[in-house]
């Protein structure tokens, strides 16, 4: 037989299967070069469909990928010379669109009688392909690579170099992920067009690549990395680590890859955009790091054995009594000694291990605090709060709860933040400071002065104490600038009632200087190191003790050298005191009173003179009535009122008004005055007066300790301010118009605009007002809460139409009450549509109104007095599928209800299968929770709608192509698109929380159990997500190790907190493995919705909980 006719037989055979498989089946004619496919290929590549009379194979080589033609020749050529029998081989065409395109091309060679090959027989799989092919960039994925490298390490020596895009992560929030993709595959392509052929190329994950050098030296791999790096300069940068492999060594591909992610990790760590060869040494100390991160999880796991607390005395600032101690973590590790705490609490905190941690210094501490307090009566104790500790959701009672269990008082325990943290979440912070406070705990602000925004803790956060840093108090006698700087934050703290701690005392010349500043709390290695306990009783506790003997000798020869000092600085200080009031445009003033006449003189020295622009000597009731008729309108009562007082309380009394200089025009001027022994039968008040206008006073407290004074006069309707506007929005002195002019430029909040206007209408007949409190725009843009207190100041001459206003700001604990107030909640449930509907009191456990499915229960109640719950059991069997009983049972429970309003949870859904005539149909029940404000009772709105058309056809789309092919969760379009439905779908009610969810540290996880214990990981978050989140949720696989959540409908953070707190649980439960994520949540609506947007949002609240460290989730917020 031709070899022409056992071709044809050959085809004929090969049309007959080709419906049976998805693979290509193909012939190729090695004789006369000549391949045969049937129209399945030719209609995907573009080939010439000749049927019987196939084409010549330079037409297939046209669709063959350039790189890979010369292994595909390189084969066909080994098989006619008889090296090999068999074609196997892996390699990339390219189709119409231009794609490229994996396939694995197999077949069997069928020779002649004389042995020469003939006919070569097989099939193309693209199928076989698509689980090894990374989706996004064409090249080989992790699959691939785990297969391949213990391929490579048997044949050949080489070299394994991982790549890693540097801040990729930041380019998706800044630019979008879409860009991030598009960067991806920029990278891919500059890859493999510098590729060299043999070489192999792979995407691993995430922004990771590998590139494996068969037979390769190092120099070659320094220049290839080199130009990648010139390639992609100006749209990213690139860091690499490289490890060699030998085929004689020991290793596996597990090893290898583990080399080289070392060496990348060193080049991110050292500044990126590098090449790292791998190095042993560093590998170690790595390796040591994890052990130790191991060793500390386990000791904390073992109520912290290993661990164990020192205590540094605080000492009173005036007296050296030991007032207190703070309590410091020390930890003794079994294998290395003594660890240092800056190795191992920045550890504790990126695990989330200080947590537990916390709780067992918070309760050992408080437990020695209350036996040292039998000794000490107002003995305190101070414990540092980590930032991570703050974020737990019941941290609150947690830190009350050790308290009680302890015995002791809350006025006893300090509680230490660091300030360089920097809490910026102020209003969260401050409740829970607010609610410790209430129990008498104090707030400390650490290593204050540290950070960037110090003087800010003091007007935005709630605290007690402030420990200012060693860096302000080391050589404090010889730096001036420090000492100026300690000097001003003591007397700002101390103004706002805030005490001060200064750490780091270690000489005595800086306990002198300190001393002459005034502290309250000193603590420092002069006083004593952080010790144990015993040492510290020795110290301070027992009087018998040599070391406490020893101690009290010491502060006593420190007193002396301390009054020996400033007996050597004291001298006679002289100044001519007239050239101080003339420098600093202080004039000094008397001012005599007939107390039954009114008759008044003033009496003034040369400066007030110049500062009142007086060119000449007047008479005394000539220059009174100069000073005096130079008052700006309007505060004439003003000072007025401030002169009565200081006549009748005999106190200083201080004004500061607007005063008409002849030359300068308006100014602002401070008169202070106090009353002095009469003269002559008349009453005198001596003073200075001083033009403040253009003195610089520096507001390091804005909004602390202050408030706003104007005068309004109704009939000009005009308003004149008493000094600089230091909370209120504008800065004017003088405003006309008024009140209008506050509510056109809506410095009064639109919602108090009628109530603002009221209190200055008809004045003439209205009661002063106190405390009526409205919202004003502050100089922040932002609304407060203040409180207006209005009288009026007389009745006669130019103040008869004056009001005095003062507006302050509302205390913290009504402020927290009136924001509280501006929640509330309006819902409507809409019931057309459904198949049942019901309203239920659920307090008086009575149905209402019951429609549809369900029109007669409430007949059945009435009649039968039975239960709620009853009925719903009676019936349960008849209508709802066994595997939804248990959750349609608890929805309909009256304790459920109950439950879901006490959380906060106002909406729940459940989609459940229903029998219907017979039939399983999908339902959805909702029940909306409300609080009747008449009747102050619990309602609950029930309604039944059928979705199985619905629901069937959401099942009927989705198939293994929509589905991650790991978790089975939707993959990232899927999810998009499910997403973006539904906020389109539901129109104005659509809105929901998008979640972004990353695992922690799944990167030790892979490098410590290998990638198939990395997938198992993946796989077991993705159960916790579907045991957490309900049908009605969407649960996605963004890619790598992070994972997407949609709740649908959602638009409250408690209902968030309890579903991810449920979560968090799941996780803890897994065995065999510690694990945990943080998550990034962004709540969306139907208005300017971008599904892109919402992603960006969500990645940086991704960002801010990898920043607090991890194992927890923040909310995006504007």
């Amino acid at each position: 037989m031709s070899i022409r006719e056992t071709v044809k037989i050959y085809i004929q055979t090969m049309q007959v299967l080709d419906e049976t498989t998805e693979d290509y089946l193909y012939i190729y004619d090695m004789i006369n070069k000549r391949a045969y496919f049937t129209g399945k290929i030719c209609r995907k590549y573009g080939l010439p469909n000749k049927g019987i009379e196939g084409f010549p194979l330079h037409v297939w080589e046209n669709i063959v990928y350039d790189k890979d033609l010369g292994l595909l020749r390189k084969s066909l050529q080994e098989i006619e010379e008889g090296i090999s029998e068999n074609h196997n081989l892996e390699y990339r065409l390219v189709d119409r669109e231009g794609n490229k395109v994996w396939i694995r091309c197999r077949g069997t060679v069928q020779k002649n009688r004389e042995g020469i090959a003939q006919i070569l027989i097989g099939s193309i799989s693209e199928l076989a392909m698509r689980r090894k092919v990374d989706k996004l960039t064409g090249l080989w994925n992790c699959d691939k690579f785990t297969e391949d490298m213990g391929k490579y390490l048997k044949e050949s020596d080489g070299y394994l170099m991982i790549l890693g895009l540097d801040n990729l992560k930041r380019m998706n929030i800044k630019n979008g992920r879409t860009f991030g993709n598009y960067i991806l595959k920029i990278a891919g392509n500059v890859l493999e067009e510098q590729a060299e052929s043999g070489w192999k190329l792979y995407r691993l994950s995430g922004d990771c690549f590998a590139v494996v050098f068969p037979e390769c030296e190092e120099k070659r791999l320094v220049e290839f990395y080199e130009t990648v790096r010139k390639c992609l300069s100006g749209k990213c940068t690139v860091s690499a680590g490289a490890a060699f492999y030998g085929k004689k060594a020991d290793m596996d591909g597990g090893t290898i890859y583990l080399y080289a992610e070392d060496a990348l990790d060193r080049a991110k760590r050292e500044g990126k955009n590098k090449l790292v060869f791998f190095s042993s040494e560093d590998y170690q100390k790595n390796l040591d790091k994890i052990q130790f991160i191991d060793e500390i999880k386990e000791a904390v796991q073992k109520d912290c054995t290993d661990f164990y607390l020192c205590y540094q005395p605080l000492i009173n600032g005036e007296d050296f009594r030991l007032c207190g101690a703070e309590a410091l973590l020390r930890y003794r590790s079994p294998r290395w000694g003594e660890i240092g705490p800056g190795q191992f609490i920045p550890l504790l905190e990126q695990s989330g291990l200080i947590c537990e941690a916390g709780k067992w210094v918070l309760k050992t501490a408080a437990e020695q605090c209350v036996k040292w307090r039998e000794k000490i009566p107002d003995f305190g104790i101070s414990v540092n709060i980590s930032y991570i500790q703050l974020q737990e959701t019941e941290i609150t009672g947690t830190v009350l709860t050790i308290l009680k269990e302890a015995g002791l008082p809350g006025e006893a325990l300090t509680l230490e933040v660091t300030e360089s943290i920097q809490l910026q979440d102020y209003d969260y912070f401050n409740k829970i400071f607010y609610e410790w406070k209430r129990y008498g705990i104090r707030i400390a602000i650490d290593d204050f002065g540290t950070g960037y925004s110090s003087l800010g803790y003091l007007n935005s956060i709630d605290i007690d104490e402030i420990k200012v840093d060693r860096c302000f108090i080391k050589d404090l006698q010889e730096n001036k600038y420090d000492y100026r700087i300690l000097s001003n934050i003591i007397k700002i703290a101390h103004s706002a009632q805030i005490a001060v701690c200064c750490e780091g005392v270690e000489t005595e010349n800086e306990l002198f200087t300190l001393r002459e500043l005034r502290p309250d709390i000193l603590q420092g290695f002069l006083f004593g190191k952080p010790c144990k306990r015993e040492v510290l009783e020795q110290l301070y506790m027992e009087k018998k003790s040599k070391a406490y003997q020893s101690r009290v000798e010491r502060e006593e020869d420190l007193r002396i050298r301390e009054r020996e000092r400033k007996r050597e600085k004291t001298a006679a200080f002289q100044c001519d005191h007239c050239e101080v009031l003339e420098n600093t445009n202080l004039g000094l003033w008397e001012i005599r009173i007939d107390p039954e006449t009114g008759y008044c003189e003033m009496y003034v020295d040369q400066v007030m003179r110049r500062i009142m622009g007086l060119r000449e000597m007047l008479p005394p009731n000539e220059c009174y009535e100069y000073w005096h008729g130079r008052i700006s309108e309007g505060y004439y009562n003003y000072v007025d009122l401030g002169m009565q007082n200081a006549v009748k309380t005999g106190k200083i009394v201080q004004v500061e008004y607007t005063w008409n200089h002849p030359e300068r025009g308006e100014i602002t001027a401070r008169c202070t005055s106090v009353r002095i022994k009469d003269k002559n039968g008349m009453i005198c008040l001596e003073g200075y007066h001083r033009n403040v206008s253009g003195v610089v006073c520096p507001d390091f407290l804005p909004g602390g300790l202050q408030n706003e004074r104007f005068e309004y006069n109704e009939k000009k309707h005009t308003i004149y301010f008493h000094t600089k506007r230091k909370m209120l929005a504008g800065d004017e002195i003088r405003e006309k118009g008024f009140p209008k002019c506050w509510i056109d430029r809506k410095i009064v909040h639109p919602h108090f605009a009628e109530i603002f206007q009221s209190m200055f209408e008809n004045r003439e007949a209205s009661a002063d007002l106190s405390g009526v409190e409205i919202l004003l725009r502050t100089k922040k843009e932002k609304y407060d809460w203040f409180k207006m207190k209005t009288g009026r100041l007389g009745n006669k001459g130019k103040d008869a139409n004056t009001v005095a206003v003062l507006i302050e700001p509302a205390e913290q604990e009504r402020t927290i009450e009136l924001k509280y107030m501006q929640k509330k909640y309006f819902y409507e449930a809409l019931i057309s549509e459904t198949a049942a509907y019901a309203e239920i009191d659920v307090e008086g456990r009575n149905i209402v109104e019951a429609g549809g499915l369900w029109k007669d229960y409430k007949k059945i109640r009435a009649k039968n007095r039975k239960q709620i719950e009853e009925m719903i059991d009676e019936r349960i069997h008849e209508v709802t599928f066994s595997e939804d009983e248990a959750a349609y049972r608890e929805c309909l429970s009256l304790s459920y209800m109950k439950a879901m309003y006490r959380e906060g949870v106002h909406t729940r859904k459940l989609c459940f299968r229903r029998y219907v005539k017979g039939q399983l149909c999908w339902m959805k029940l909702v029940i909306h929770v409300f609080h009747d404000r008449y009747t102050e009772n619990l309602y609950a709105l029930l309604y039944l709608k059928d979705i199985d058309a619905q629901k069937k056809r959401e099942l009927e789309q989705e198939c293994a192509a929509k589905r991650d092919p790991l978790t089975l969760l939707y993959n990232r379009n899927i999810f998009m698109h499910e997403v973006e439905r539904f906020i389109l779908e539901t129109g104005a009610e659509g809105k929901g929380a998008l979640v972004i969810l990353d695992l922690d540290n799944f990167k030790q996880i892979n490098d410590r159990y290998g990638h198939l214990k990395g997938d198992e990981v993946l796989k077991l978050l993705a159960e916790s997500l579907k045991n957490t989140f309900s049908n009605g949720e969407f649960l996605g696989r963004l890619g790598g190790d992070e994972f997407l959540v949609f709740v649908q409908r959602a638009s409250e953070k408690k209902a968030l907190d309890e579903k991810m707190k449920r979560l968090f649980e799941e996780m803890e439960k897994i065995q065999g493995i510690s694990l945990a994520c943080s998550a990034g949540i962004v709540f969306v609506k139907h208005e300017n919705f971008s599904y892109r947007e919402a992603i960006k949002k969500a990645d940086l609240a991704l960002y801010k909980s990898k920043e607090k460290g991890k194992n927890r989730y923040s909310y995006y917020e504007e």
